[in-house]
C-alpha cells in the first residue's frame, strides 16, 4: 500500500519537490483517540440534510470520526464537493472558515452515494451495510493527509505564496 511513485528527474527539480520528500508529520494523540475509539455514537449529517452542514448548522451531529447510519450507509467526518466512481462511491464536501491565525478545514463523506442521471441518489442496495473498515480507513487516511498539510502548507505559502498559480 505504501508503493512509491515515479518521479522524474524534471520533477525533482521542481523547488516545491522537497515537500514530497518529508516523512509525514505526526498525527496528534486525540485524533488517534478518535480512530482507536471506533464508530461515533453520534449520527452524522443525513445525506438528504447536507446543507446543514455548508451552512454550518450541524452542531447536532458527529463532528469528529466516523460511522455506518441505520441505512447501511457510512460517513466521515474530519474536510469543494465531488461525487466519486468505481467500487466504493462516495460523496464528499470540504469546507474551510478563518479560524485562529490561519483556516479550519472540515471535511464531510457520505460512502453509498453516486450521481445517477444527474441527482445524488443512494446506491447501495436495501439491506446492504458498509463495513466499518471502509469510513474508518478514510478517517485514517484524512488525519494523516490534513495532519501533514497543516505541517508544510504555512512554509510552502511563506516560500511560494506571492507567485503566481
Amino acid at each position: 500500500m505504501n508503493k512509491k511513485v515515479g518521479v522524474s528527474h524534471e520533477e525533482m527539480a521542481l523547488p516545491y519537490y522537497k515537500f514530497f520528500t518529508r516523512p509525514l508529520a505526526e498525527v496528534p494523540a486525540e485524533k488517534l483517540a478518535v480512530l482507536a475509539g471506533g464508530p461515533s455514537p453520534v449520527r452524522a449529517v443525513p445525506f438528504e440534510e447536507r446543507n446543514l452542514f455548508l451552512k454550518g448548522e450541524d452542531n447536532a451531529y458527529c463532528q469528529t470520526g466516523y460511522g455506518v447510519a441505520e441505512d447501511g450507509t457510512a460517513h466521515g467526518q474530519s474536510m469543494v464537493c465531488a461525487i466519486g466512481e468505481g467500487g466504493c462511491p462516495a460523496a464528499m464536501t470540504h469546507v474551510w472558515a478563518p479560524y485562529k491565525n490561519g483556516i479550519l478545514f472540515r471535511s464531510l463523506f457520505w460512502i453509498g452515494y453516486a450521481l445517477v442521471e444527474g441527482a445524488y441518489r443512494k446506491i447501495l442496495p436495501e439491506g446492504a451495510r458498509v463495513p466499518d473498515l471502509v469510513p474508518k480507513g478514510l478517517f485514517a487516511h484524512n488525519i494523516k493527509e490534513f495532519t501533514n498539510l497543516a505541517a508544510i502548507l504555512p512554509e510552502l505559502y511563506q516560500e511560494f505564496g506571492s507567485q503566481p498559480l
